[in-house]
C-alpha cells in the first residue's frame, strides 16, 4: 500500500496514475531468496549463535525451493500457512 498525495485534482488522471502504478513491475523489492540472503547475512553480523543461524538458513533454504523466484510482496500470510502445512 503506498500512501501519497498524487497533487491531481482531476480524478481520471488520479486514477491513470495509480493503475499506472500497480502495473509496473517493482523493481527495488526483492525474490524470496535475495531477501532470505540479505536476513542470513544481518543474523550473521550481530554474532548470533550458530545454531539459531543453522535454523534460519534452513528455513531460507525450503522457502527459496518452495517459492522460486517469488518477490518478498507476492508472499501472502496464506501461503506461509500452505508452506508450514507442507
Amino acid at each position: 500500500m503506498i500512501r501519497k498525495s498524487l497533487d491531481l485534482t482531476n480524478w481520471e488522471a488520479a486514477n491513470r496514475l495509480v493503475r499506472d502504478w500497480e502495473i509496473e513491475t517493482p523493481k527495488d523489492i526483492p525474490i524470496i531468496e535475495e531477501a532470505s540472503k540479505r536476513f542470513l547475512a544481518d543474523l550473521n553480523s550481530r554474532g548470533l549463535s550458530s545454531d539459531t543461524v543453522k535454523k534460519f538458513e534452513l528455513l531460507a533454504a525450503e522457502l527459496a525451493e518452495q517459492f522460486p523466484s517469488w518477490l518478498v510482496n507476492r508472499f501472502t500470510p496464506d501461503d506461509m500457512v500452505k508452506f508450514r502445512e507442507g
